[in-house]
């Protein structure tokens, strides 16, 4: 009898096992995808564009916001002799002209329409059609693919390769004292990434309907080409405003900044989710082995029937042999409440170690955690400035939180706090998370 008992007890584990195993595969994935830049408006990966989309549609009313996935040409058809003056958005890696396109797409400007590209590669027939000159012009763009292989990175004419880069603006009232620093990452690691720019060749002192808006380090990646009465601006760096980069301040303060030179009127996405030419078959082959385990074996018949059948296996164990089989439970002695002994225990070892100035550190630190915590934001007890920020976002009246400065800055730098100056900081700080917003 016990030996069946036994065997019974191993065959639960194992099969407990499998199941956990199991559960394993069909719920683990690597998490975010950190190769796809989709630019897709439905896209929440670090690289995608539901941030973005969702930014652009929160500063205009919903008739003054529209979303088109056709041609460029039969997205601006309708808008061609209108009077209300729009702005057209293109966000992804090369937008395609045909001929029909391209003449849409200058007339719609001419117009006094704004039309954003917001593209890696910037189509040759435009620079050709902006060029105003004799600079010396690249006939075609530059290749594209070495985005989906990164061990041919190098260095060409309007790329620039590097992990980290620093952007600016040219105009005095938009331009960042320190610039914007922002890097390719890979998760939580810094890898080597081509950043597209327009070459310095289209720049030259005959080509004067170029504009320079920004700089990415010496190059320039935003500008500006008037047409008609209307503006073409360009960003090549699209990366730029993926979701990764506007969840951070200097992201989001950029972006600010850049579509900042948007019009008053409507906007216009085109959905069309410009992507590289290269096939979804090779994307997917290189680049979706961060699904997982899972994939492999569901896409094999065999080993995804026999996963199937182990998975039905366990549910019918669970569903057959749930019978409770357990020993009585044995009687517990209560468990005593000793929390007053803890607390006198802590009490007395923080006064023999110089309980008040340790106790006034520890008041302050998680004060500081509290506001950075609730009000996201890094107060600086000497940083003037940052106390009516804490006043104005708590609610707390200034007078009151600049006597929890003045006691600080007593205790802070002496060694012997005495009881009469804890009570006073413990009371004054007790009252601003008692009365905050």
């Amino acid at each position: 009898m016990k030996a069946k008992r036994n065997n019974t007890a191993i065959w639960v584990s194992a099969i407990s096992l499998v199941a956990l195993i199991v559960l394993f595969f069909l719920f683990w994935n690597n998490g975010y995808n950190w190769y796809d830049h989709s630019y897709d408006r439905e896209d929440d990966e670090p690289y995608g564009a539901d941030l973005t989309f969702n930014y652009l549609e929160s500063i205009r009313s919903e008739e003054d916001f529209s979303v088109l996935d056709s041609t460029i040409a039969q997205n601006l058809a309708p808008y061609l002799g209108d009077s209300v003056q729009s702005n057209y958005i293109v966000f992804g890696w090369l937008p395609i002209l045909d001929s029909l396109s391209k003449e849409h797409l200058f007339q719609y400007v001419s117009e006094g329409n704004n039309a954003f590209l917001l593209s890696g590669a910037v189509p040759t027939a435009l620079l050709e059609e902006w060029h105003d000159g004799e600079c010396v012009l690249y006939k075609e763009e530059p290749d594209y693919n070495y985005y989906f292989d990164p061990d041919l990175l190098e260095e060409s004419p309007g790329i620039l390769v590097d992990s980290m880069v620093q952007v600016n603006f040219t105009h005095p009232q938009l331009m960042n004292e320190e610039g914007y620093e922002f890097g390719h990452y890979v998760k939580d690691e810094l890898k080597t990434y081509p950043w597209p720019f327009l070459d310095k060749t289209y720049f030259c002192e005959n080509n004067t309907s170029l504009t320079s808006l920004g700089t990415i380090d010496e190059h320039v990646n935003f500008f500006r080409v008037p047409f008609g009465a209307g503006y073409f601006y360009v960003h090549t760096n699209p990366k730029l405003f993926t979701n990764f980069y506007l969840l951070t301040e200097d992201g989001k303060d950029y972006a600010d900044k850049v579509f900042a030179h948007l019009g008053d009127g409507p906007i216009i996405w085109d959905d069309k989710k410009w992507k590289s030419d290269l096939s979804p078959e090779y994307y997917k082959e290189r680049y979706f082995q961060n699904e997982g385990p899972l994939s492999y074996l569901l896409s094999q018949e065999s080993l995804r029937n026999m996963l199937y059948l182990l998975f039905a296996m366990v549910i019918l164990f669970f569903l057959l042999g749930s019978k409770r089989k357990q020993r009585a439970i044995p009687v517990l002695r209560q468990k005593e409440n000793s929390s007053m002994e803890y607390v006198d225990t802590i009490s007395d070892l923080y006064f023999n170690q110089g309980g008040d100035g340790r106790i006034f550190r520890y008041i302050s630190d998680q004060f500081q955690f509290f506001i950075r915590k609730r009000y996201r934001f890094s107060f600086k007890w000497r940083d003037e400035q940052t106390w009516g920020v804490l006043a104005k976002a708590s609610g707390i009246p200034i007078d009151h939180v600049k006597d929890i400065i003045a006691i600080h800055s007593k205790g802070a730098y002496e060694p012997n706090v005495d009881d009469k100056m804890l009570t006073e900081y413990y009371r004054l700080i007790e009252h601003f998370y008692t009365n905050c917003k």
